[in-house]
């Protein structure tokens, strides 16, 4: 059983199907593909898959036939792309988290000095009103001392 995939249709749209590691096992449908290394697999004489040949086209569509599987080929290329990818997005994510962090606490750090500034302001105020106000005589024991 020879396997021979067609060209891909031009009016096929990948644009919203994500990377994906799909399997399909023969049933008649015809499946298409893109940017992708994929192994056929049949069944052997004990009804277990066996590894026949990779695809060598990286897109295409294809009747799958039953007693066959397809199934994506990850390369070890790609394998180690995808860990550093999503390395470098967790480690801008937590750097944007940390920043995140860093500006609330800063924030958070200015708003108490500024309640800080304001109640010194507000304290300060009211002692000038009230030494203003008042008679500014000091007590010292029985004796009485005016202020000049």
């Amino acid at each position: 059983m020879e396997l021979e995939p067609d060209p891909l249709d031009s009016d096929i749209d990948f644009k919203k199907v994500r990377d994906n590691g799909v399997t399909w096992r023969g049933d008649g449908k015809t499946v298409y593909w893109q940017g992708s290394n994929v192994g056929v697999y049949v069944n052997d004489s004990e009804g277990n898959l066996q590894w026949k040949k990779n695809l060598p086209q990286r897109e295409g569509k294809l009747q799958v036939p039953p007693g066959v599987k397809l199934m994506r080929k990850v390369e070890e290329k790609e394998v180690e792309q995808e860990m550093e990818e999503k390395v470098e997005e967790k480690a801008e994510e937590e750097a944007e988290e940390e920043a995140e962090e860093e500006a609330e606490e800063e924030a958070e750090e200015e708003a108490e000095e500024e309640v800080g500034r304001r109640y010194e302001e507000e304290v300060q105020e009211e002692v000038q009103e009230e030494v203003e106000g008042k008679d500014t005589s000091l007590r010292m024991g029985n004796y009485l001392r005016t202020s000049e």
